[in-house]
């Protein structure tokens, strides 16, 4: 272990320290930056903080929806008896994290939504598709949700009931 030069001759220098049976490898600068690096390594083994955690990525809207989709079936509960609210979900989010979703894109999204449907059907995608999503994310992630202002819900606009 130590500064090595890997692959020889080719001027890229590494520290390199083996760690309860596993070996960590950073990249530098010249062989002094290695050196540096190496003691730097040792010095946070001698304190208890390496290997440094790593920051929990994310998943994609589109893999957390499929697992929701899923866990709804076997639990016999459709959310929505067609695939119509989780294909415009997918359309929308689908290539994205789930954490950079935010309120103002699911705001712009019912904006969207509300300029060719009825307000009901804006409002049951909101609630039975995205809003009963995140909950079921955030519950099984077992993650606080952050505090974002709520989509309001659009208000009928013709009166359903003859009088």
């Amino acid at each position: 272990m130590g500064v090595v030069e890997f692959p020889r001759g080719s001027g890229a220098w590494h520290a390199r320290v083996k760690y309860q049976g596993k070996q960590y490898w950073r990249r530098a600068a010249n062989k002094t930056h290695a050196r540096a690096l190496y003691h730097e390594m040792k010095t946070l083994i001698r304190k208890g903080e390496f290997p440094p955690k790593r920051e929990q990525r994310s998943a994609l809207f589109a893999d957390l929806l499929a697992d929701y989709r899923e866990a709804k079936r076997r639990e016999g509960r459709a959310v929505m008896a067609s695939d119509i609210g989780y294909t415009r979900l997918l359309q929308r989010f689908g290539g994205r994290r789930a954490a950079e979703i935010t309120a103002d894109d699911v705001d712009r999204w019912r904006r969207d939504l509300a300029e060719t449907m009825a307000p009901a059907t804006v409002n049951l995608h909101l609630s039975a598709c995205c809003g009963r999503f995140f909950a079921k994310a955030f519950e099984r992630d077992g993650l606080q949700p952050q505090p974002c202002p709520r989509s309001t819900r659009l208000k009928p606009t013709i009166s359903l009931c003859a009088t």
